[in-house]
């Protein structure tokens, strides 16, 4: 009796055991559920920030064109900006994480209202007394310090964040690694109550077959949950390690570059791709790959998968379900998910898993594993898209898609410099189009815009790889022509002359003629060049073309002796106006 006494004690102690073994991985998968919540929303917080405070400066560019030139065409930035903003401010405004960071947020509207109303003011003083009274009150300075206040203050938060969000990594780090301990600590106390298990039934029940068949099975009930502790842990943690690399990720190819090299690990014994929509939305292109792809095709339309048709996670096998379209024929009896990639309701791409692992029946790989995975997934590509889409916004002009003049300055420093280090020539050409304002006046600004996008084709065109193309202000636009002496930059800034008088545009049936000045200096023809005097004398050398009659391409050798009796402003404005 004493003996089947401390059987049943040694039994039971094996039952708790085995239900703390149960119990834990999925406490673990709460907690690290709850920290990647966490993560995404300081994500979204810091993206509607960004967004914030982009729009403001784009509604400063709006007003500050608006009082220079009295054309309510560049409002459309500040009408745009003052529709979107009070959105922002309410998703922001709402459920902030402390009392400190609504205290914050409520410096940063502070500061934002002021900044708005003047922009307003300046906006109504420009349009009710003209340029003189709204140029002054820009001159004082008050707007640029409330925007430089605004940009403090959204840095610091973002900052905070930025610190938030690697205590959250490092705090997923931790939880892992605890899981890990705690799957070890479990599996050891599993062998000691298996080791006291078999030692008792081993002296009482020697010659009892079925409680020793009991306990072996028992045994082999605790390692599998031992192992499936393990494994959980092993996901858990290649999983934020692979939210981390994505958080680093620079491109989408990157990204998805990584995203197969982590789900080959997460998801062994399968293969599968990474398909991403075109620009175009009318395609999707296999951008990575995992295991054997040979079923994979390189592009699929999105009503050949089931998984995009219905927006939500696809499974077929064998005879079981609906397959997919873009599915080898020997694929179809292949265990198979389709997966669309959905981040803040936008479907972005798909991905596709295979093989006997997915079975349900006995399959190795938890189908709600791959899901969670997805949807990791397409937030961290969202997140990079969205980092791309704010990069290009902040370097490239929307209208003609060349580099905008912030890019420029910085390009032509380092292109300066890089030419000095190598002692290499080169070139900087200023492109001027011919009586533009008489194309604005004779068939409308919408004519004007869409000639300034065939320019700026053109321009993107007729350029080596290593140069670089930018809207420098209004029409003019710069080339900064790498490794490249006077010669030929004439000569190609010829041949873009040559194009543009060439060019085909036309507007409403009518054809909008179009021809540019050239103004081209190099490094070679500038004594103690910098960046700045190359620029200034890329400028004059336009300038003469533009005195000479216009279409054609100058460059300082060709300044008159006379272009010393227009440099100064004054003088300049009416030559220029003389010339118009």
């Amino acid at each position: 009796m004493r003996l089947d006494s401390t059987l049943k004690l040694v039994t039971m102690i094996v039952t708790i055991v085995v239900g703390v073994t149960a119990t834990i991985p999925y406490m673990v998968d709460a907690r690290i559920n709850t920290v990647v919540q966490e993560l995404a929303d300081l994500a979204k917080r810091e993206r509607y920030y960004t967004m914030m405070l982009k729009m403001l400066g784009d509604a400063e560019t709006g007003q500050r064109g608006y009082v220079i030139t009295g054309d309510a065409a560049y409002l459309q930035p500040y009408d745009a900006a003052l529709g979107m903003l009070p959105s922002l401010r309410a998703q922001l405004r709402e459920h902030p994480r402390n009392r400190d960071e609504a205290e914050s947020f409520q410096q940063i509207e502070t500061a934002i209202d002021k900044k708005l109303a003047e922009l307003a003011q300046t906006v109504d003083l420009r349009r009710d007394t003209g340029f003189s009274a709204a140029h002054a009150v820009v001159m004082q300075g008050i707007g640029k310090a409330q925007m430089d206040l605004l940009r403090s203050l959204v840095g610091e938060q973002i900052s905070e964040y930025s610190a938030l969000r690697d205590d959250l990594r490092a705090h997923l780090l931790a939880s892992s690694l605890m899981a890990s301990r705690i799957s070890i600590g479990v599996g050891i106390a599993n062998i000691l109550a298996l080791s006291a298990v078999l030692f008792t039934a081993h002296v009482t029940l020697r010659k009892r077959r079925v409680a020793e068949l009991a306990a072996r099975e028992a045994s082999a009930a605790l390692e599998l949950r031992s192992q499936e502790a393990q494994k959980r842990s092993e996901q858990a943690a290649g999983s934020a390690q692979l939210m981390h690399a994505l958080d680093l990720a620079q491109t989408l190819d990157e990204s998805s570059e990584i995203i197969s090299a982590y789900l080959s690990w997460l998801l062994p014994d399968t293969a599968g791709a990474i398909y991403l929509y075109r620009n175009s939305r009318d395609v999707l292109e296999r951008k990575a790959s995992w295991g054997d792809d040979r079923q994979e095709a390189d592009s699929l339309e999105p009503t050949e998968c089931w998984g995009l048709r219905s927006g939500k996670p696809h499974f077929s096998a064998g005879q079981q379900g609906l397959h997919c379209r873009h599915v080898a024929q020997s694929g179809l009896a292949d265990p198979r998910m389709c997966l669309p990639l959905v981040s803040q309701g936008d479907v972005i791409g798909c991905l596709t898993v295979f093989g006997a692992a997915l079975d349900g029946s006995g399959g190795s790989i938890d189908r709600d594993l791959v899901v969670r995975l997805s949807e990791q997934i397409a937030l961290s590509l969202s997140n990079v898209q969205l980092r791309l889409s704010l990069r290009r916004q902040s370097v490239v002009d929307p209208l003609t898609e060349l580099y905008n003049r912030r890019f420029m300055d910085e390009s032509l420093k380092k292109e300066f410099a890089r030419a000095t280090r190598n002692r290499k020539p080169i070139a900087v050409v200023l492109v001027d189009l011919d009586h533009f304002k008489h194309v604005n006046d004779d068939f409308g600004h919408e004519a004007g815009d869409g000639l300034l996008r065939e320019i700026g084709r053109l321009l993107r065109d007729s350029i080596r790889k290593g140069d670089v193309a930018c809207r420098y202000g209004g029409e003019e636009m710069v080339l900064i022509l790498s490794e490249c002496d006077l010669d030929n930059a004439l000569y190609r800034a010829n041949q873009v002359r040559m194009a543009i008088e060439a060019l085909v545009f036309s507007y409403q049936g009518r054809r909008v003629p179009a021809t540019a000045s050239f103004g081209v200096a190099t490094t070679m023809e500038v004594p103690d060049a910098t960046p700045e005097s190359l620029l200034a004398s890329a400028d004059k050398a336009l300038y003469q073309a533009k005195r000479t009659g216009r279409n054609r391409v100058c460059c300082l050798a060709d300044l008159a002796l006379d272009m010393a009796l227009v440099t100064e402003p004054a003088q300049r404005a009416e030559v220029s106006v003389a010339n118009e």
